[in-house]
């Protein structure tokens, strides 16, 4: 999200901070070497401030910057724009923000990029800590199911006879599934009853007079849009005598739907015939949630991915290709099926081709991939005349560097410009110095000789 961010807003510098009692610290940063600084001089401070975009065009005229230590000086930060990150709850926790060291402005449209990709941070930063809570849940409710089931099994070497032990079991039993979302159920043909554990009518939201214990009954629980999928998946199973595992959706009797993860299978009788079908279901809701909240940040990082005019590349410490965008493909010349192979070296073989000096440019991504900590930036001259600058920073998970993006933007036209300004300024040069008639201009200290 830095490097998206310090490109979209084309600034060298991109911090995603937090503040705490008497710092702000940097959890990903671009293009500085501080990991935290006093909360005193923290711009990010004024950003919490505000509920949009804080925009300082040049901090040395704003006097809530002008004497701050990190502005004073010709090196200090000149421009800066942070967006708030605000938990749901409305807990300010820092800011998404851009800086360069001369005064800058913002186009709308990059101030939306950066507000969206604020939005993107608060969001996985959220979905971050539903997941980890999620997570020490999910590793209680295995734990204390595995306790149990141990202690099951130990009790029921000894008094499997026992109709107390019996009975503990099954309350044990039911403690197991409540944990779980784990419900069982049984379907005897004969009688074309159908038995739920007290997990599942919790599942299904209903109390056991509310159930009239048919499988009709039970088909009328189904989503109406998964019911005949669901019927046709259990008559195949009956057909075949095989079992089944599907996802399906319920609706309660208020209203409300919920995911299911459901398995069944055919227990026979000693003449070898269907006598009965068994089988359990988990309530997944929740993880399915967190599971279509995940997929619509990938979806919505991606589209921001592939909305940037320059090319991107990430590999891991591997040199597996990890991720690209299309600008990346257009701007190397690279057919998609090359990509396939997953291996930058086999891409580096092919793009060196491109380049004037292909020795230098493999050089330096052998330094950089040998220096893992590095970042760089770089021009690269092709045999096309095309000029791209070329930059690479670490990518880091949770500190620890896991691997490198690379970011290329084509600069072919600036680079004319500046070339064609030259040469005139050459020429202009050149007619003076040979023009036999006396050059002379003047300013308001007078007149001065150019020849």
């Amino acid at each position: 999200l830095t490097t998206l961010a310090a490109d979209i807003c084309e600034v060298p510098i991109s911090l995603l901070t937090f503040l705490d009692g008497d710092r702000e610290w940097f959890k990903s940063r671009v293009g500085v070497p501080w990991t935290e600084v006093p909360r005193e001089n923290a711009f990010c401070a004024h950003t919490m401030l505000q509920t949009d975009v804080l925009v300082v065009p040049d901090a040395t005229h704003d006097l809530r910057f002008a004497n701050n230590p990190l502005v004073k000086g010709e090196e200090g930060i000149r421009f800066y724009a942070g967006y708030p990150l605000i938990s749901p709850d409305g807990h300010g926790l820092g800011a998404l923000c851009v800086l360069d060291r001369i005064p800058h402005v913002l186009t709308e449209r990059q101030k939306q990029l950066l507000r969206r990709l604020g939005h993107e941070a608060t969001m996985l930063l959220e979905l971050r800590r539903q997941i980890r809570e999620e997570r020490n849940r999910n590793d209680l409710r295995e734990a204390e199911l595995k306790r149990l089931q141990e202690r099951l099994i130990a009790e029921t070497a000894e008094h499997r006879r026992a109709e107390t032990d019996l009975s503990r079991r099954e309350r044990q039993l039911a403690d197991a599934q409540r944990l779980a979302r784990l419900g069982s159920w049984e379907w005897d043909f004969k009688t074309d009853t159908v038995i739920w554990s007290d997990e599942l009518y919790r599942i299904f939201g209903l109390h056991p007079n509310e159930f009239k214990s048919t499988y009709e009954d039970y088909l009328e629980r189904i989503h109406p849009d998964d019911r005949a999928k669901t019927d046709a998946l259990i008559k195949a199973a009956l057909e075949t005598n095989s079992s089944f595992v599907h996802e399906k959706r319920i609706v309660r009797p208020d209203g409300s739907v919920r995911v299911l993860y459901s398995s069944g299978e055919i227990i026979f009788d000693e003449e070898k015939r269907p006598a009965r079908m068994v089988g359990c279901a988990q309530d997944i809701t929740e993880r399915k949630e967190i599971e279509q909240k995940l997929e619509a940040s990938v979806a919505l990082l991606n589209s921001i991915l592939e909305s940037t005019a320059d090319g991107i590349l990430a590999v891991d410490l591997q040199g597996h290709l990890e991720g690209f965008n299309r600008r990346f493909l257009e701007m190397w010349q690279l057919p998609p099926e090359l990509m396939t192979i997953y291996r930058d070296d086999q891409v580096l073989q092919r793009v060196a081709d491109l380049v004037k000096d292909p020795d230098a440019f493999l050089a330096r991504v052998k330094e950089l991939y040998t220096h893992a900590d590095q970042e760089s930036m770089d021009v690269i001259e092709f045999k096309d005349g095309r000029i791209f600058e070329r930059y690479s920073v670490p990518k880091k998970c949770g500190g620890t560097v896991t691997g490198r993006v690379w970011s290329f933007r084509d600069v072919t036209q600036q680079y004319k410009a500046l070339a064609t300004v030259r040469q005139s300024e050459e020429r202009y040069r050149s007619l003076v110095i040979a023009s036999e008639q006396v050059v002379w201009c003047a300013n308001a200290d007078g007149f001065s000789v150019t020849n």
